[in-house]
Order: C-alpha cells, then structure tokens, then sequence
C-alpha cells in the first residue's frame, strides 16, 4: 500500500513511568491543519482515549480503547473523526491508528481487535486488520454478500461463498462446525478485501452488508514494519518499531 503524505520535521516522543505506558503530548504540524495536539485522556469513564486538537483546542478526532496487561490486548471501541475533515487529506484517523499502534508496542501486548461498522471496513483493512468473525450474524452477512457479486473476477470467490453457505446449511446441527465456519468466512473475508484493497469497489457503494469484528496481530505489524515506519516518518512521529 502506498498512503502518502508529505515527509515533515519529526516530534520526539516522551513516555510516562506508570505500569501502562502512556505516550506525553506532543504536537504535529499536520499539511493541512497547521499545529494540532495529540494526547491521551487517561481513565476516561474506565476508558482511555487518544485525543487530536486543533492548535485553538478543538476537538478534530478521538479513539476510545482500552488496554490490558494480564491478557495483552488492546481492544478499540469507538474511533471519531470530525465528518468535514473525514475526506480532507488531513489523515486523522491514521494519525490515529498509528498512535495506538505505539501504545501496543511500548505497552507489549499482542493485538488490538474491534468491532467495524461495515463502512469502516476497508479503512481498517488498510492498516493491516483483517476479519476475525465471531458470530453468525457477521458470517451470514458477509457469505450473502460475497454470493452476491455479479463481476467475473469475483467468480472464483463467490463459488467457495457459495460451497460455505450450502456447508453452513448441511451442519445447522452441529455447534462446532457451526463456529469453525465463522473461521473459513473470515479467511474468505480477507480474500474479499485484499481484492478490494487492490481493485477498489468498482462502483459497489455498499461493499459490506454488516459490520465485523477484525484484528490487528503485534505479528504482523512487526513482518510489516517498514510500512508503518515510512508513516511515522511521513507524519513526522518520531516512532520506529
């Protein structure tokens, strides 16, 4: 993938002594924007929150997480950014993205996983998430719409949508057959998307039907490092995994 923004003066970065390890405010100056603020809102009505303001300190965008040492994993919840900046270039929501990436590394965990509504998808995707389905809601919905796709490209997808979907049918009994499909039409989702990562939606305005649950491994962002490293460096984060 090729995100590119201008490479600007990177901002060193300062850490907190506490048992989580929390990032100190630093300041950007985003091409668009001029100066803007990122920091985080800790213990937020349980909640931390990552917080991007503007240099008069409005609110431009925010992501509410949290983190947890004992099991080692980030879970995202609900990421906001303005709705006039969210097609702007100012690329909040990866400024986003990539600062609770740097929490989960300086803190040692071993994901973040969320739950996106299906408009989120592919921006998610973009930034190495992939489909992890839990319920057959999210496994219905996403094999309806694969079966769905009347490109000749998609052929070979929908055929293997198709096969799961007659499976899903044939095992209605079987709980645990039932959970090991949520499995198969995730990896078929990732199919799905890197297809759409590639080939964009071809005019498709509704890509996805329902939302999903999706994860972001320290594994693979590590075996993709030099990806995140040219952002940081783009965005001016003095950050390097």
């Amino acid at each position: 993938m090729n995100l590119k923004v201008p490479i600007i003066k990177e901002t060193a970065i300062k850490w907190s002594n506490s048992k989580i390890k929390f990032f100190d405010d630093f300041n950007l100056q985003n091409p668009k924007l001029g100066q803007i603020k990122i920091s985080i809102d800790k213990d937020s009505d349980d909640f931390d929150e990552i917080h991007i303001m503007s240099k008069s300190g409005k609110s431009l965008a925010y992501d509410t997480f949290i983190m947890g040492l004992s099991n080692k994993l980030m879970e995202d919840f609900f990421m906001r950014v303005n709705h006039n900046l969210c097609q702007s270039g100012a690329r909040l929501g990866e400024i986003l993205r990539l600062t609770s990436i740097m929490e989960l590394m300086k803190n040692n965990l071993d994901k973040i996983k969320l739950y996106s509504k299906d408009t989120a998808v592919i921006f998610h995707s973009k930034y190495g998430f992939e489909p992890k389905i839990k319920s057959f809601d999210e496994r219905n919905q996403l094999i309806k719409k694969i079966r769905s796709l009347e490109n000749p490209e998609y052929r070979p997808l929908k055929e293997k949508a198709e096969d799961l979907a007659h499976q899903i049918e044939l095992d209605s009994l079987y709980p645990e057959k039932q959970r090991q499909y949520c499995v198969d039409a995730s990896l078929l989702g990732k199919e799905y998307i890197e297809n759409l990562l590639q080939n964009g939606t071809q005019g498709d305005s509704t890509p996805f039907l329902y939302g999903m649950s999706m994860e972001l491994t320290k594994d693979k962002i590590l075996k993709n490092k030099e990806f995140y490293n040219n952002l940081y460096k783009k965005h001016g984060i003095d950050f390097e995994l």
